[in-house]
């Protein structure tokens, strides 16, 4: 067992050390169970649609903790808060992954958002620390995201570059590709809502994420989806207590095994 969990450690430390985790951070229980599509109104939208901040409420906070494909060294914990100053939405964020003996990246957003008549701007800074262990050096890199999101009756449409590099890694190398996504979701009836978006990356890289959310009850939202690149499929739910929620994901992997992700989040 120990030497598959090494192996499983050191597939992901692979490609995490190729491309830091701009790109994976960020992503709550909801999110993830609805296919990765980035258009779930959420305190986490910090890390990845700073737009969506427009349509939270005054003061909203996320936490949430991810442990991948079974392995503790594989966890990885994220907090994010909002508060609307007038007609301005900020949001902060901060995010920790991985195992401070082998690899760990660390990271801090700044994020707001601001609505004019049907569109919602937003932005974010962040900056992200990544330490390999032993004696390996660390590196660090500092990029922004931007994001535009709009709304035609029950219909929300939008597009998200994200890792826009403004102090790249070493050796002038950014630790992150630049991202486009561009998606929508869709209230398809009173209790049904419908989320679909596409990436692609600098290199051609491509993918495809879809979502769907079912409230049989007013506390109550079940969920799936589906990504590619590689095929996951995911499922979810939240459960509403008063100002609580509480969130749950599950989204599979064709060779690694499972992830599993819980979230508490708080609005008053």
């Amino acid at each position: 067992m120990f030497w598959l969990r090494k192996s499983s450690w050191f597939a992901l430390l692979f490609f995490s050390t190729a491309e830091a985790s701009f790109e994976r951070a960020g992503l709550s229980p909801a999110s993830s169970a609805l296919g990765g599509t980035y258009f779930h109104p959420e305190p986490e939208a910090v890390f990845y649609n700073p737009a969506l901040l427009g349509l939270l409420s005054k003061r909203e906070i996320g936490f949430c903790h991810q442990r991948l494909f079974g392995l503790d060294e594989l966890s990885s914990n994220q907090a994010a808060a909002v508060i609307q100053i007038q007609n301005f939405h900020i949001g902060i964020g901060f995010y920790s992954f991985g195992w401070s003996d082998y690899y760990l990246e660390n990271g801090i957003w700044l994020s707001g958002a601001y609505p004019i008549s049907r569109f919602i701007l937003g932005g974010s800074l962040k900056g992200l620390l990544v330490s390999y262990g032993g004696n390996y050096s660390s590196d660090k890199t500092v990029a922004a995201d931007l994001s535009l999101l709009a709304e035609v009756k029950r219909v929300r449409f939008g597009a998200v570059v994200q890792n826009i590099p403004f102090a790249p890694g070493q050796n002038n190398s950014p630790l992150t590709p630049v991202l486009l996504t561009i998606g929508a979701s869709a209230q398809a009836t009173e209790k049904v809502d419908l989320f679909a978006g596409g990436t692609t990356q600098k290199d051609g890289t491509e993918g495809l994420n879809l979502g769907q959310e079912y409230r049989p009850v007013q506390y109550l939202s079940l969920r799936a989806g589906f990504r590619t690149a590689p095929a996951r499929y995911s499922f979810g739910f939240g459960a509403l207590y008063k100002v609580f929620e509480l969130d749950y994901s599950y989204t599979s992997h064709p060779a690694l095994g499972g992830e599993n992700s819980f979230g508490v989040r708080v609005k008053w």
